[in-house]
């Protein structure tokens, strides 16, 4: 059963390594899938090194190998090989770290002297809670060690309130953990750890799903209040014209009287008693051509509508 729980937990290590990769670097195919190369390899490793036995090589090749494999993952990334390799080898580092805290933890859960713990760690059941624990601190190291690395590089808003909702569950979790398995009245059995590990999976999904699902949901609503400022300016745009329009109509009908006055202007101007009549047409003709009124301009409409868009937006 502690093969079980290892393969099981090797899952939820794959996802949350991939996890951490997609923040740092771009990823260029589905996430799934280098999870089914990372679960893959490590799977063949453990196999492999467990049927060698005394013959398995020591722990400086295996952290190289576990280096290697990590290098093969980012391969399904963005970026330059020597910045790949750096973040591979970022990681083991952190899964070293984790495993050091894991073994500390353990050592107080069970009341286990730090030097006496690879003596008590035949026992199956110290081993599946270590795995099922290292998972929970894994998770909390590698992103502290991405919010160091990135806070100030961070434009996103809301970013950094995600990541740490994140932790809060996931520390929440670690503390339940604690207190679970250092009570001596609940059971230490197989079972028992199947289901402390499904509802950790299930709290790394939610999570998860909880971070993108709050991405995505900023994105739409960026998105509609750009669509809303489009809308806006489109409808601002169409007063314009229908004005204009209006203005067009109104224009030609004057035009059309002016053409008319200046003609009996015209007559009048030729009669010497017509002379006076002459002149109040043209006053009425100046006192209509200053009631003209020109709609603002599409220019000014347009740049209006930009400035809006770059100060909402």
């Amino acid at each position: 059963m502690n093969y079980v729980i290892y393969f099981l937990t090797l899952t939820d290590q794959a996802i949350i390594g991939i996890f951490l990769y997609s923040q740092l670097i771009k990823l260029k195919t589905r996430f799934f899938i280098p999870c089914g190369v990372w679960i893959a390899m490590y799977s063949a490793s453990f196999v492999l090194f467990h049927l060698l036995g005394e013959h398995a090589p020591p722990s400086s090749v295996q952290m190289v190998l576990c280096i290697l494999y990590q290098t093969v993952i980012l391969l399904f990334f963005e970026g330059s090989v020597f910045k790949r390799f750096c973040t591979a080898g970022a990681f083991v580092i952190l899964c070293g770290a984790a495993e050091l805290m894991t073994v500390g933890i353990l050592c107080l859960i069970f009341r286990i002297p730090v030097t006496d713990f690879y003596i008590f760690q035949n026992e199956n059941y110290i081993v599946a809670v270590g795995r099922i624990y290292a998972v929970d601190v894994i998770l909390l190291v590698s992103f502290v060690f991405f919010l160091m690395l990135k806070y100030r590089t961070i434009k996103e808003e809301y970013y950094v309130r995600d990541v740490l909702i994140v932790l809060s569950f996931d520390i929440i979790h670690m503390i339940y953990l604690y207190l679970y398995y250092a009570d001596d009245a609940n059971p230490l059995g197989d079972v028992n750890n199947l289901i402390q590990f499904g509802m950790q999976t299930l709290l790394i999904f939610m999570m998860f799903h909880r971070f993108y699902s709050g991405r995505k949901t900023r994105q739409l609503e960026k998105v509609k209040q750009r669509l809303e400022l489009i809308q806006r300016n489109r409808g601002r745009e169409f007063d314009y014209y229908k004005a204009a329009e209006e203005k067009y109509t109104e224009i030609s009908m004057i035009r059309h009287d002016l053409v008319n006055h200046l003609t009996a202007v015209e007559a009048l101007a030729r009669q010497p008693e017509g002379r006076a009549d002459a002149r109040e047409l043209l006053d009425e003709i100046k006192r209509r051509t200053y009631a003209i009124s020109v709609p603002a301009t599409a220019e000014a409409e347009a740049e209006g509508g930009s400035n809006a868009e770059n100060t909402d937006i």
